[in-house]
C-alpha cells in the first residue's frame, strides 16, 4: 500500500487570519495591541478570540400550527426525518436506517426506493443528479469509511469510494472529484474522478461536520470551490482542489448549523446561535458578502434557482423564509409556516420546498406561489 500523503498549505492561524481579513478587506499586518489582539483585526476575528463559541445544536420547536402545503409520512416505522436533499425533482429523505429516494408522488404513495444504510452515516449532499452519502464504517465490517455516489434516477449503493477515514461528510464536484471528511480527523480525503480509493489528504485545521461543493458558472478553468465546516469552532475552511492544499478559512458567525451551495461559488450559512443568515463568496478566497438578522434559531438553508433566493428554516417560530440577494443586504420576500422541528430543507427543481420534521410529523411539501 502506498504511503499516506498529507498536503497542507499555511498553518491554521495564518489561514484564519487570511480568510478573516479577506472578509473585511483589511490588512493582516500590524503589531499587537496591549491586549494581545491585532488592532487591525476585524470585529469577527476579535470576537472569536475573546468569546469562542460554536457547537450549535437544534433547539426544540414549539408545536406547529397550520403548516402550509401538505404533510405526509414517509416511513411509518421510523417517522422522524433527519435529512432531506434534492436533485432536480428527486428527493432523498433519511429516516432511521433508510434513505428513501424518489419523487414527491412516489414518496407520498410509499413507492420510493428505500436504501438500507447505517444509522451512523452522515447527511446527504447533491450535485447535479447525484446524491452523496458518507458512512464511517464499511458494510463488510472493515476499517475503511465509505462514500456512496447514488444516481437519483437509478438509486443504488453500488458506486463507492473507500479510504481509512470514518467519513460522515462528503460531496462530489461537477467533474467527479469526491471529497470526504469526519469530525474525528483534521484532514479531508480527496478522490480524483473515477478513483475508488485514495490516500491524498488536505488539512482543514479541525474536524469536519459538513462538506459542500460550490459549482462555478461561466467560463472558468478552475475546479469547483469546496468548503468544509467545523461546528465545534463554527469555522469554514476552503479546499483548494487545483493545488491540492488548504484554502482560506474563517469563522462563520457564532454558531454555524448548516451550509449550502448557492449560485457560482456562493455559500449560504445558517448561524443558529447568532440568529442570522450569512452569505459568503468563494471565487478565490472565502469572503463574507452579506448577512442579515432573521428569526429565532435558524437551522437548515437551501438555494432556490427558480427565484434566485435563499430559503432558511427557523426552529424557534416554525417558519421558512426566503431572502433575495440582489441588494447589499438580503431582503425578506416570503414566509411560510412549517412543521415543528424543521431541521431539514431542500428545494426541488420547480421551486417546491421539501421540509422534514425531526420529531416525526412527516415530510412537508410547499408548492411555489
Amino acid at each position: 500500500m502506498r504511503s499516506r500523503r498529507i498536503l497542507t498549505a499555511l498553518g491554521l492561524s495564518v489561514a484564519l487570519s487570511t480568510g478573516l481579513v479577506a472578509c473585511s478587506g483589511g490588512d493582516s499586518t500590524g503589531s499587537d495591541g496591549a491586549d494581545g489582539v491585532n488592532p487591525q483585526a476585524t470585529e469577527e476575528q476579535t470576537d472569536w478570540v475573546n468569546n469562542p463559541v460554536g457547537n450549535a445544536t437544534p433547539q426544540e420547536s414549539p408545536a406547529s400550527v397550520d403548516p402550509d402545503g401538505e404533510v405526509f409520512p414517509v416511513d411509518e416505522k421510523f417517522p422522524e426525518i433527519t435529512d432531506v436533499e434534492a436533485a432536480g425533482d428527486i428527493l432523498a429523505v433519511r429516516t432511521g436506517p433508510f434513505l428513501h429516494v424518489g419523487t414527491v408522488d412516489q414518496l407520498r404513495a410509499g413507492e420510493a426506493t428505500a436504501l438500507q444504510i447505517s444509522a451512523k452515516c452522515g447527511d446527504v449532499t447533491a450535485t447535479g443528479e447525484t446524491f452523496v452519502l458518507a458512512c464511517p464504517t464499511a458494510r463488510d465490517g472493515g476499517n475503511s469509511g465509505e462514500i456512496f455516489l447514488i444516481d437519483a434516477h437509478s438509486p443504488a449503493l453500488d458506486t463507492v469510494r473507500t479510504a481509512l477515514q470514518p467519513f460522515v461528510a462528503a460531496a462530489v464536484t461537477t467533474d467527479g472529484t469526491v471529497i470526504g471528511g469526519s469530525p474525528e480527523s483534521d484532514n479531508v480525503t480527496v478522490f480524483a474522478p473515477d478513483e475508488t480509493t485514495s490516500s491524498t489528504e488536505v488539512n482543514t485545521g479541525g474536524g469536519v461536520n459538513q462538506v459542500i461543493a460550490l459549482p462555478r458558472t461561466g467560463d472558468s478553468d478552475l475546479p469547483d470551490a469546496v468548503v468544509a465546516s467545523d461546528m465545534a469552532t463554527t469555522r469554514v475552511t476552503g479546499v483548494d482542489l487545483k493545488e491540492t492544499r488548504t484554502g482560506g478559512a474563517l469563522r462563520a458567525g457564532v454558531g454555524v448549523s448548516r451550509i449550502a451551495p448557492g449560485e457560482n461559488t456562493t455559500m449560504l450559512v445558517a448561524d443558529n446561535i447568532g440568529d442570522s443568515l450569512r452569505i459568503y463568496n468563494n471565487l478565490d478566497v472565502i469572503r463574507l458578502h452579506q448577512s442579515v438578522p432573521i428569526g429565532p434559531h435558524p437551522w437548515d438553508v437551501a438555494w432556490d434557482a427558480t427565484t434566485n433566493t435563499a430559503w432558511v428554516t427557523t426552529l424557534g417560530d416554525n417558519k421558512v423564509s426566503s431572502y433575495s440577494l440582489k441588494t447589499g443586504v438580503p431582503i425578506l420576500e416570503q414566509q411560510r409556516q412549517t412543521v415543528a422541528d424543521a431541521q431539514s430543507l431542500a428545494v426541488l427543481g420547480d421551486g417546491s420546498l421539501a421540509i422534514g420534521s425531526a420529531s416525526g410529523l412527516g415530510l412537508q411539501i410547499i408548492r411555489p406561489n
